[in-house]
């Protein structure tokens, strides 16, 4: 949880910020949706949108903080990326995610576990071992970055 916590308070969104992206600070946050989940309703928050969508569905001039749209974006982009890989790697990003049907409101403990059933391994194996669970979101990660890039936001 302290990890979270650090990266939610180290991206605060302006609107003078860039609008181009590092892959380091796209990692971080995808990282936070591994507690949270990617379907919109994870991405809104009393105060407006999780900070994920503040990072790959910026806010534009006139926007309301809130950001319904943006979250429908912000998952678009994400199941779009899954959508790509296909196959057990997918289904297990669905799963982590929370976007799989039936995982919403689980724990990660219990995702991590039905994703490991999915591969015939241990939970241990799949948390710690580079090909599963860091090799998965890795994946994914740079099918994200190739969908931001073509949208003309990485640098």
């Amino acid at each position: 949880m302290a990890r979270r916590s650090r990266i939610l308070r180290t991206f605060t969104p302006t609107p003078e910020q860039p609008t181009r992206l590092d892959t380091t600070t796209l990692q971080e946050g995808l990282a936070q949706l591994l507690y949270s989940g990617a379907r919109m309703g994870h991405l809104l928050t009393p105060a407006g949108v999780h900070p994920w969508v503040d990072l790959i569905a910026p806010r534009a001039a006139g926007d309301t903080p809130y950001g319904g749209s943006r979250a429908i974006a912000a998952e678009e982009i994400v199941t779009t990326a899954i959508a790509a890989v296909g196959g057990t790697h997918g289904q297990a990003m669905e799963i982590l995610l929370q976007i799989a049907p039936g995982t919403s409101g689980l724990s990660l403990s219990e995702r991590r576990e039905m994703c490991a059933d999915i591969f015939g391994i241990s939970v241990e194996t799949f948390v710690k071992t580079d090909k599963y669970e860091k090799g998965i979101m890795r994946i994914l990660l740079m099918e994200i970055y190739r969908i931001l890039a073509a949208r003309g936001r990485m640098a």
